[in-house]
């Protein structure tokens, strides 16, 4: 069953999460430009802390203790679960959460209709099974079962699964996409017969052909884009990456991000937002932030948990998916004052 919501003007959040309650309307705050050190407990003081985030398309989510979920942006008003998710997963029209408890995964269809007034939104679909990692990409779902085995089930319009398929065994980390792509100790494989990295990759990340994989000693391999595809041969001590679309970002053992690729929206985060795009082809750090988490969104926008545990995000801005209150583009980290 679909229902349909009208998105109004401003930024929209509802308690999701670990209670039966209704929805509620989440405060717009001030606009919060620049990037104050997230150090300083004075620049989001109110937040709630949060422990799991994905950007979505047109959409973000976050866990916020004690096991809360709550979005912002195109359609977050009618997603709703009464059980504790924790780790997230979101692309374009998808978000999926992995329960606590049981290990399984909740997905709902967020669809933004063309003339961008209506949203649809889905009840939520369990899909089947017990997971140790999720990804999300378009038109499908993957995870990693607790056997490490890589599952993967198509979706139709409707937002029910509509095909199952246990690709392979032995892997850590999925990403769905075209290709879908998995890792492990014997390297990375993908389902159209490719083999792009023959020696241990601990994680993947990438919904479409532009793809990157953590290898021994933090290091970043990434391939299926030829002008990008020498970009992160420098990178070392890399802990976690996101991938989506022709652009990246990484978390450094250090806590410090960098992004690369196109710069669509200041998606970058270094604090330009170019009027025609624009892209970089060495990873550009973000200065005076430090970060948990990392997700990247596939339209153009990336959120983040900091250090204390605040949620953080910028580039596109277009659906207030930000979530400062506004609709405007942010080339650079704002605080999400939904959440306070």
């Amino acid at each position: 069953m679909l229902v349909c919501v009208k998105r109004s003007l401003g930024v929209i959040a509802g308690l999701l999460v670990g209670a039966t309650g209704a929805l509620g309307a989440g405060g717009c705050g001030s606009d919060r430009g620049g990037a104050p050190s997230v150090g300083d407990s004075t620049a989001s003081s109110g937040q709630a802390r949060v422990t799991s985030i994905a950007a979505g398309d047109g959409f973000s989510c976050a866990v916020v203790e004690p096991s809360h979920l709550k979005c912002w942006g195109a359609g977050a008003t009618a997603v709703r679960t009464r059980n504790s998710l924790g780790a997230l997963a979101a692309n374009t029209e998808r978000l999926c959460g992995l329960e606590l408890d049981s290990r399984r995964a909740q997905c709902w269809t967020v669809v933004l209709r063309e003339d961008e007034d209506n949203v649809v939104v889905s009840h939520p679909q369990t899909i089947g099974g017990t997971w140790r990692a999720l990804s999300v990409g378009p038109g499908i779902v993957c995870g990693v079962s607790l056997t490490k085995s890589v599952v993967c089930n198509a979706f139709g319009e409707t937002g029910i699964p509509i095909t199952r398929q246990v690709i392979d065994k032995g892997a850590e980390s999925v990403a769905a996409g075209f290709p879908t792509c998995w890792s492990g100790h014997g390297g990375v494989s993908c389902d159209d017969g490719t083999r792009p990295i023959r020696k241990p990759a601990s994680l993947i990340s990438g919904d479409g052909a532009y793809k990157c994989a953590l290898v021994a000693g933090g290091a970043v391999r990434c391939w299926g884009n030829q002008r990008q595809r020498s970009s992160t041969a420098a990178l070392r001590g890399i802990r976690t990456i996101s991938v989506a679309g022709e652009f990246a970002c990484a978390l450094a053992a250090s806590s410090d991000a960098m992004c690369w690729g196109l710069n669509d929206f200041g998606v970058l985060g270094d604090g330009t937002v170019p009027a025609a795009g624009g892209e970089s082809r060495n990873p550009r750090v973000i200065a005076d932030w430090t970060f948990r988490s990392i997700s990247v969104g596939a339209d153009g926008h990336v959120c983040a948990i900091t250090i204390d545990r605040r949620a953080a995000c910028w580039g596109n801005n277009g659906q207030g998916q930000l979530g400062d209150g506004s609709f405007t583009n942010r080339g650079e980290p704002v605080f999400v004052s939904v959440l306070e």
